[in-house]
């Protein structure tokens, strides 16, 4: 079913997420869709915005590139919660 995107594709254009939860449910919906590149940009967007990370939101997108085996940046995700 394309719903998930119509939804994304309208949270994108026409919503800005405002706090970690709203982020991180968007990150969880990339990662169960396989949309690793697309979680990984709301991740991004994320750190450039004035939410703040927590262990969740590194969750959620370190969940969404294992799940198409994207290791090293899942690895990279882990060092820098680890930093923090």
């Amino acid at each position: 079913s394309a719903k998930w995107q119509q939804a994304l594709l309208v949270t994108e254009e026409e919503i800005q997420p405002v706090d970690v939860t709203a982020y991180s449910s968007l990150i969880s919906v990339c990662e169960k869709a396989s949309e690793w590149p697309r979680a990984i940009g709301l991740f991004l967007a994320m750190q450039n915005s004035t939410v703040a990370l927590d262990a969740q939101s590194y969750n959620c997108a370190i969940r969404a590139c294992g799940v198409v085996h994207k290791w090293r940046e899942a690895l990279e995700l882990m060092a820098q919660l680890g930093s923090e």
